[in-house]
């Protein structure tokens, strides 16, 4: 069943699961009139607890976490850069990050020190060409995290090497075609490598088994970046929703055949919008949808049943994270030079 309407208070009762329970949000500033581009989550610093990386065009600002929930001590690491990411890409077990000019040519890699400051920038050799966005996966094999980088020109990985801490080495992998743009780096068949998700101009999401192979389409018609995974019919293999202009479109893939996804009757009316992000909000075992402006709550023990629906200011960019380690995903999101927290 595919179902959903919309109640200020939840439900009427007895709701079909436990509703979220985020406080009021705070605001933590991180440079007055900036613009936060991007942000990503690790411990960036020699202590225990999160920090974020907030991307603001003309420079990088790490926010540090204290563990509770709270961010501050803005630190500026004067790199240019409108996208970060966060990983150890030189496996020497601290977070270091991927700077992405957006718009501009360069990609570089700063990486932790022990102390916990951040070394020069070690920058990709490239050519790149008005860059657009880079995704982390597992994309060789490996157990180093390798990156996808998109520019005008392709969408092309770059593989950690394995004898210089921190390098890349530009592959000949390509993937996609011009107009397609990098969604997501994702699990889906269960295999060794991650497989790349991409989206089209025309709302084709489309699929790469393994990141090698040609794309197929998967699904069609959804608005802007508005597709994402998550398990929706009581199976391990992960499935897709898309949100399209009258509502969310679920597939689901095929155990017996992996990487190919059969779609369901029925819309969720609530899952709209340009960006969607999936995961167990609530803590009830089930993956619930994140639309901008939404949660939409999956009911446990009837899979692909959605009634409940709380209205969400989760706009982009913004991501869940449990931040205070009470092992409930918190909401972290950026508006002009702030960075906003809700936690549950």
């Amino acid at each position: 069943m595919i179902d959903a309407e919309v109640d200020s208070a939840i439900d009427a009762p007895p709701p079909c699961t436990a509703p979220t329970a985020f406080g009021a949000e705070a605001s933590f500033d991180v440079e007055p009139g900036a613009t936060g581009l991007s942000l990503a989550l690790g411990k960036l610093d020699a202590g225990a607890t999160l920090d974020v990386a907030i991307a603001i065009g003309t420079d990088v600002v790490i926010l540090h976490g204290d563990g509770t929930g709270v961010f501050a001590n803005p630190t500026k690491l004067g790199s240019v850069a409108g996208q970060v990411l966060i990983d150890d890409f030189d496996t020497d077990a601290r977070d270091d990050l991927i700077l992405v000019q957006v718009g501009g040519s360069k990609v570089a890699i700063r990486r932790q020190s022990p102390a916990g400051t951040f070394l020069a920038e070690q920058p990709l050799a490239g050519p790149f060409t008005n860059l657009h966005r880079a995704l982390v996966g597992q994309l060789d094999g490996n157990v180093r995290p390798d990156l996808y980088i998109e520019d005008d020109v392709e969408r092309r990985i770059w593989t950690s090497g394995a004898l210089t801490p921190g390098s890349f080495l530009r592959e000949n992998t390509t993937i996609g075609v011009a107009g397609d743009q990098l969604l997501s780096i994702e699990q889906i068949d269960r295999a060794q490598r991650d497989e790349t998700v991409l989206v089209d101009g025309s709302g084709n999401v489309k699929l790469s088994i393994n990141s090698t192979a040609a794309p197929k389409t998967i699904a069609t018609g959804a608005t802007g970046r508005g597709a994402a995974f998550g398990k929706f019919n009581g199976d391990m293999f992960p499935d897709l929703v898309i949100a399209t202009a009258a509502g969310g479109v679920l597939f689901f893939q095929d155990p017996a055949n992996p990487g190919t996804f059969v779609m369901q009757a029925g819309l969720i009316p609530e899952v709209t919008g340009d960006s969607l992000q999936v995961l167990d909000v609530n803590g009830d075992g089930t993956d619930d949808i994140i639309t901008p402006t939404r949660i939409v709550l999956q009911c446990p023990g009837a899979p692909a049943t959605f009634t409940q629906v709380e209205g969400f200011n989760a706009k982009q960019p913004s991501l869940f994270a449990d931040v205070n380690g009470n092992g409930k995903p918190d909401l972290l999101r950026l508006e002009g030079g702030t960075l906003k927290v809700r936690l549950q």
